[in-house]
């Protein structure tokens, strides 16, 4: 099922690095409790608790202190799918942004659930988890009429060393040349990119580059190979920024991709 991921996790000490993710986050807690950073804040996700982060908000995440471990699972799915779901071709461009992050939604949590199992079922048909995906995310937008207020565009100067960094991702940037490019100085550069993006520009160009890297390991490229086009220095660096912003290591993710293309390949 292209533009879907899913991830099961039970975590004692491991937390993530700030990141993003280009997908819309659907979790629910099955054991214990984590706590979410966004949007400027720090909230507890306790288990039985909905969690929805649209695509490119930046957070962190990890094991709440008052509870042993965390275990949750977690659905990615693209903005191709918000928009089959809603009937909506337009929230493919445009993801509903909820109000809050953690809600408490019976409804909901037993619907993601469903959804979990039968992704995590080899036995289910697709039909069935199509069902389940429509009807997880068509009560998601159902729910997103609040929307935030619309935030004011960033500044030219970082959107302008925002682009630049997109479209150079692999290649080694100075913070300098960057900031003389957007002509600002290096310091007004980092605290105006910083406030607009979340990210320092250096912070921005990993996460750019773990996108490509998570691109290039679901068509089946080797992580050493991946590395080097991504623009890490080499496969133990990929390892070490990959696993903290996406929970598992770049073999791992390849191979539940690959495993997948196989499935489908076979069936």
């Amino acid at each position: 099922m292209p533009g879907l991921e899913l991830l099961q996790a039970r975590f004692v000490s491991y937390s993530f690095d700030r990141h993003t993710h280009d997908t819309f986050a659907i979790g629910i807690i099955d054991e214990g409790a984590a706590t979410l950073w966004c949007r400027g804040s720090t909230v507890a996700v306790p288990r039985g608790s909905v969690l929805l982060v649209p695509p490119g908000e930046v957070h962190t995440g990890g094991r709440h202190r008052d509870a042993a471990v965390v275990g949750y699972r977690l659905v990615y799915a693209n903005a191709d799918w918000l928009a089959i779901a809603a009937s909506d071709s337009r929230l493919a461009m445009a993801p509903p942004m909820p109000r809050d992050l953690v809600v408490h939604h019976p409804l909901l949590r037993a619907e993601v659930a469903r959804l979990c199992a039968s992704l995590l079922n080899p036995s289910c048909s697709h039909l069935e988890r199509e069902e389940h995906v429509v009807t997880v995310l068509g009560s998601l937008v159902a729910d997103c009429n609040a929307q935030r207020p619309t935030p004011s565009a960033a500044p030219a100067a970082a959107a302008r060393a925002r682009d630049y960094l997109h479209a150079h991702a692999a290649e080694g940037v100075s913070l300098f040349t960057l900031a003389a490019l957007v002509e600002q100085s290096p310091s007004q550069l980092i605290r105006v990119f910083r406030r607009c993006f979340g990210f320092t520009p250096h912070a921005y160009q990993t996460q750019r580059r773990i996108d490509i890297a998570k691109h290039l390991l679901a068509q089946g490229h080797a992580p050493g190979a991946v590395a080097v086009q991504a623009g890490f220095v080499d496969q133990s660096h990929l390892n070490l920024h990959f696993k903290r912003r996406v929970g598992v290591t770049p073999a791992a993710y390849r191979r539940a991709h690959f495993f997948q293309d196989v499935d489908s390949a076979g069936a």
